[in-house]
């Protein structure tokens, strides 16, 4: 892991949640698979959605490349969106309090989630 990874993760507990876990990388990768597919159940159509998701997708690549074969090539990085936004729409960023903080995956997600909803309902308005 590079610096940040190493501060980041051992600020928030997840470098001692991994060490001290009973679950090894190839149960977690069939649990995260099988959670996949109960909601994406056809191979490739499903996308890697959240913020700056590349790092995610690296990670995915190296770790559980079963996981990332059965998604699409595609990702929505929330991340690239909020760079548009911000340079088309001067003024219109989504609230900071959206995230909260803890850089934790579900956390995360969920901030993901609602900064996309955000902009969906802020600024992608039907014509």
């Amino acid at each position: 892991m590079d610096k940040w990874c190493i501060e980041q993760h051992g600020k928030s507990g997840l470098t001692q949640a991994c060490l001290e876990s009973p679950h090894g990388k190839d149960d977690v990768s069939s649990a995260v698979l099988e959670y996949i597919k109960k909601w994406v159940p056809e191979k490739r159509t499903g996308v890697l959605a959240g913020s700056s998701v590349h790092a995610d997708r690296s990670f995915l690549v190296e770790e559980l490349p079963e996981v990332v074969d059965w998604l699409h090539y595609r990702i929505v990085d929330v991340s690239s969106i909020k760079e548009l936004c911000r340079r088309w729409y001067p003024g219109t960023e989504a609230p900071s309090n959206i995230f909260s903080g803890k850089h934790r995956a579900l956390e995360d997600i969920k901030g993901s989630i609602r900064e996309l909803a955000w902009y969906r309902e802020n600024i992608f308005r039907a014509p």
